[in-house]
């Protein structure tokens, strides 16, 4: 469950969690393994993201299918 998860993390990471799901969303919904490709190849200037970023949301959210 959401609620649980998130609390084994700051304020600032559950926050960033979100964001990075969200992006993960208006980018097409890629797997975890094909969003971390992404972000390792710096597509995504605008958003700084990292693999530990894409790592936390998946722990607090789940997979996105």
């Amino acid at each position: 469950m959401v609620e649980d998860k998130k609390f084994k993390y700051t304020v600032n990471s559950y926050k960033r969690a979100a964001i990075i799901r969200e992006l993960q969303r208006t980018i097409g919904r890629p797997s975890t393994q094909d969003f971390i490709t992404i972000s390792e190849a710096n597509l995504l200037k605008k958003f700084p993201v990292t693999k530990q970023d894409i790592l936390i949301a998946q722990d607090i959210f789940g997979p996105e299918i």
